[in-house]
Order: C-alpha cells, then structure tokens, then sequence
C-alpha cells in the first residue's frame, strides 16, 4: 500500500527576521500560496531530456492549501518492443513527453506539503526539485530546505528498545519563527553565526552508555520533531542482544497509508495529512 509522506519547509534566509519580529513565516507563506498556482517549470540538474512542472488543481483559501502534481517528463524516451514471432525483429519506438508525477497538498499556514511518492519518483528527488523550483521561481524568498516528518511515538517505540545508547547525533537548522522554546539558544547561536545548521553527537560505549532520558536529549529530540532537523542514534538490545541503529531522515518517518484508488489524488491526500472530512 503507498503511503503519504510529510515534510516541513524551512525558511533558511529569513530566521533572523522571524526572531526579530521584522516579518512571519505566514507572510513569506503566502508567497508560495499565491504564486504557486502558475505551470512553473525547472530543468533536471543532469540530464538535459528531463524537466519538472507543476500542474496545480485547486487552492483552497480557507485550508490555505495548493494541491496538485509535480510532473517529472521525459521529452524522449526510447522502448523496445517484444520481438516478433516470426522474424525475431526488436523494434524501438521514441516515444514524446513521458510523464511521472508525485501528487502533493502543500498547506502553506503549517509549512508542511504532503506527498505520494512513486517508484520512479522517489521522495528524495521529490523534494529536491520542489525545493529547486521555489528557488528559481521564488528569489524573494531565497533558499529554502525541506525535512522529512518523523514519527515521535514510533521514535520513542524504537528508542525503548535500546538498552545501552552509545550515539546520539543531531543535526539542527534553523526554526521558522520563534515557536520553539526549547534550544532557543542554539537557535540564536544558529542565527547569529549565519550557520545553515550545526552537527551535534554524544558518544558512551556500552559500559557507559548514554542517559538516553537525560533533559538535553530530550529536548533536542523535541527540537528536530517539530521539522527542525535530523536525529541519528545507535545503540545495544540487551533483550534482542543485537545493535540497534536509528536514522529519522529514512526510517521512523510519519506516514498514512492510501490505498490504489486514491493515491494519485492530491484531494484525498490533503484531507488525509491535515485532517478534513470530504465535505469541508
């Protein structure tokens, strides 16, 4: 069954702002939300017989999302045929404006877009020429990264079962705005320095194993939940008595489920990750 994946945006270039108060992440939001619904295009950073384009179906201003499509089209691809029967002849037809498409709904007030990844789209690439096409079509708003979701529950279900932590690694970047309290500090020290993010890692053994409760992992573990970075553990299962790793950027990752018949529907997916019924 395919699964809707979330991812939060982050605002790179305006986070001093935000915390000064000059503007809000809603005001740089509202960029995107009004000036997404336009067939914007980007090419392939490689391969020259590739481009993306945006093919928006509905804006909804009172759920301030953009639904629709990010289209990956190949402008030529070559497919053989089976050969024939009798004369044991391939042939290879060129085929025009081969298309894959991930469909999305990217609710702009939250700063999250939700996706359904495919199997010759993968989320990765997704999020790569999302990110691409805001910033070649958005200078205003700079440069901007995407993070992937993580599960908290299923982060902490997984951590529970690490007896002795031995690696707890953390890459924070900066917040959109002010709404963390927690670490605010180091998203000072973040801002301040000009630093895109900053690299953290504790390091026990297993005869003196991390305290995988203590507050600062905590709290740095509800920093990087919110959409503000990545978490890398790695540790031993006493009960399993096998080594047990955890990286939040590929595993752990919130998802809902969507079944065959609405997975390509950006509609189903918006109300899905953000909780609308049908008829709202």
């Amino acid at each position: 069954m395919a699964k809707i994946y979330l991812a939060k945006i982050n605002l790179v270039d305006f986070s001093k702002k935000f915390r000064d108060g000059e503007t809000t992440p809603n005001d740089i939001m509202k960029i995107l939300f009004n000036g997404l619904d336009r067939n914007l295009s980007v090419d392939d950073l490689v391969d020259e017989n590739i481009f993306y384009r945006l093919n928006i179906v509905d804006v909804n201003i009172k759920k301030s999302t953009v639904n629709g499509r990010l289209l990956k089209v190949s402008k030529t691809v070559e497919v053989e045929t089976l050969p024939d029967e009798e004369s044991n002849l391939i042939e290879t037809n060129l085929l025009k404006n081969v298309v894959s498409s991930v469909p999305f709904s990217f609710k702009t007030d939250i700063q999250q877009l939700a996706f359904v990844q495919k199997n010759d789209f993968r989320k990765e690439r997704f999020l790569d020429y999302f990110k691409k096409l805001i910033e070649e079509h958005f200078p205003e708003i700079g440069e901007v990264d995407f993070q992937l979701i993580f599960d908290k529950d299923e982060l902490h279900r997984k951590l529970s079962r690490i007896d002795k932590l031995t690696l707890a690694s953390f890459i924070l970047v900066k917040p959109n705005g002010i709404a963390d309290d927690l670490l605010e500090d180091i998203g000072n020290t973040l801002i301040d320095a000009e630093a895109k993010e900053v690299d953290l890692s504790f390091k026990g053994d297993r005869r003196k194993p991390l305290d995988k409760n203590s507050s600062i992992l905590t709290e740095l573990i509800d920093y990087v939940s919110n959409g503000w970075g990545i978490f890398k553990g790695k540790g031993f299962s006493e009960e399993e008595n096998k080594t047990i790793s955890i990286d939040t950027s590929k595993e752990v990752l919130k998802t809902y489920p969507v079944n065959q018949e609405n997975k390509d529907s950006p509609l189903f997916i918006q109300n899905r990750a953000f909780n609308y019924d049908e008829e709202e």
